[in-house]
C-alpha cells in the first residue's frame, strides 16, 4: 500500500518483483512463519544472488561502509553476517522507557550467503530469517559499521497489543522457549 514495489520496480539491481494478492485478508500470520520463510528462499533461487539481506518492513539499514563492498569482501568461509539492531522509541507518555528498562539493542543477522538448498525453522513463529541450516556452510560473522535501525515499537501500547497478540497465539509461550511474552 505504500507504493515499495512501483520504487523498487524503478530500481536497476532489481531483477524480480513478487506481491501479495491485494484481496488477502490482512490477518497476522495468513501464511504461517515456516512456509513463508521457504517460500522466500525458493525466490531467492531463481536468482542466484551472491548474498541476501532480509529486513522487516519497520527496519532501516544504516551504514558507515559500502555495504556491498563489505559482502564482497566477507572470507569465503562466513554463511551469514550479524550486525547490531539499535531500537527506537517516541512515546511521548513514556519517552524514558528505553534507557530505564535498557539500551533494548540486540543482534540480528540479516546477510547471509545464498546456497540453493537452504531451510526455513519450523518454529511456527519467532524463526529468525536466516535459514535454519545456515551453519552447515560456514561460520556467522559480525559487522559493526551496519546497523538495523528497529521502529518497531514507536509506543507502550504498541509494545503491549504484540504482547496481547503473542498470547493468544501462543498462551502457553511454547514457542517463546517458555518465557512469558509480558516478562
Amino acid at each position: 500500500t505504500d507504493n515499495s514495489a512501483d520504487i523498487l520496480a524503478q530500481h536497476p539491481a532489481v531483477t524480480n518483483l513478487v506481491r501479495a494478492r491485494s484481496d488477502l485478508p490482512q490477518t497476522p500470520w495468513l501464511i504461517p512463519e515456516p512456509p513463508g520463510l521457504e517460500l522466500l528462499y525458493r525466490m531467492a533461487d531463481f536468482c542466484r544472488p551472491d548474498w541476501i539481506a532480509m529486513i522487516d518492513s519497520d527496519q532501516v539499514v544504516e551504514a558507515d561502509v559500502d555495504v556491498r563492498e563489505v559482502l564482497a569482501g566477507t572470507p569465503a568461509d562466513v554463511a551469514a553476517l550479524m550486525c547490531p539492531m539499535i531500537p527506537t522509541w517516541h512515546d511521548p507518555e513514556f519517552p524514558e522507557m528505553i534507557p530505564i528498562m535498557g539500551p533494548a539493542e540486540s543482534v540480528r543477522g540479516p546477510f547471509w550467503r545464498w546456497r540453493p538448498e537452504l531451510r526455513a525453522g519450523t518454529r511456527m513463529i519467532h524463526n529468525p530469517h536466516w535459514p535454519a541450516n545456515i551453519t552447515e556452510h560456514g561460520r556467522i560473522g559480525m559487522v559493526y559499521d551496519v546497523r538495523l535501525v528497529h521502529h518497531g515499537w514507536s509506543s507502550l501500547a504498541e509494545r503491549v497489543a504484540k504482547v496481547d497478540h503473542y498470547r493468544r497465539i501462543d498462551p502457553d509461550c511454547r514457542l517463546n522457549y517458555g518465557v512469558p511474552y509480558d516478562r
